[in-house]
């Protein structure tokens, strides 16, 4: 990536080098003196190329949808979607989209929502938004009805009311699944699968089983994301993201086969990970 960015940058200065020599062999031409060379900073566009073998409608990841088979998956992990709620590291809730929460009794809670939140299609993030897609949620998915077993579904200004069919001491929980992700359902699902949530990336193309384009959120709530675009490549076969992570071809390798794991074992490579619920 930093060969890239050289390239890029020595490009540009050439080509700057080059039109202040023809501004000035022009001004030399008709008797002026030579014009003062402005200088100007070059901003370098900030990329990464992200490989991973969980990408594939095999694994029920065809598009981003989170409504859509396992889509809501991909949704957050690449920082499109967002959940009212999540866990930490150490496997405790705590509220993301959401402010705070409160327990009225067995089967309702209410929901409190940040305030300044906007999906990526400039609507505001409000209760009725976050009622649609719930709504939405539970008409299309099966798994998501069956653990939110909603009844009732209410909204004015920031504040939500969820009503369920019996107690689900585990809500919260629920909310937190990726299928849980909170996007504009008035903006609705492109063709190939793209929604318009409320992360720090937006999807602007999607091919299935072969890559996905991503360009930060300029308006994200949570700061101001840290890379300009992001490629994520679909590469199902470990030991060909092995040495795509090897060659420089991706930047980050998601799923590397453990037996790989020794080859990364030095300064230039960086591991990461937390026990998870499935662990």
């Amino acid at each position: 990536m930093k060969r890239r960015w050289i390239r890029r940058g020595v490009g540009a200065m050439l080509l700057a080098a080059v039109l202040a020599g023809c501004a000035g062999q022009a001004a030399r031409e008709s008797g002026e003196k030579d014009p003062p060379v402005r200088q100007e900073a070059v901003q370098e566009e900030k990329t990464l190329v992200f490989g991973d073998t969980t990408f594939n409608a095999e694994n029920g990841e065809s598009d981003i949808n989170p409504h859509h088979d396992s889509g809501g998956w991909a949704c957050i992990r690449y920082g499109v979607g967002e959940t009212l709620f999540r866990f930490t590291d150490q496997m405790e809730i705590e509220p993301w989209l959401a402010e705070s929460y409160e327990r009225v009794d067995e089967r309702t809670w209410r929901i409190t929502l940040k305030e300044g939140i906007s999906f990526t299609s400039g609507r505001i993030m409000d209760a009725e938004a976050v009622k649609e897609c719930l709504e939405a949620l539970v008409e299309a998915n099966a798994r998501a009805a069956g653990n939110l077993r909603l009844e009732t579904v209410t909204a004015e200004g920031l504040t939500l009311t969820i009503g369920t069919k019996v107690p689900v001491p585990a809500l919260l929980n629920d909310l937190a699944d990726p299928y849980g992700c909170i996007y504009d359902v008035q903006a609705g699902v492109t063709e190939d699968g793209i929604v318009q949530g409320t992360g720090p990336y937006r999807a602007v193309a999607l091919t299935t089983d072969t890559s996905l384009e991503l360009v930060k959120n300029e308006q994200y709530w949570n700061g101001e994301p840290k890379i300009d675009r992001i490629t994520v490549r679909t590469i199902t076969d470990g030991d060909t993201l092995t040495v795509a992570l090897q060659s420089g071809e991706i930047d980050v390798a998601y799923g590397m086969p453990y037996i790989s794991y020794p080859l990364f074992e030095n300064d230039r490579y960086t591991f990461t990970g937390c026990s998870t619920s499935r662990v």
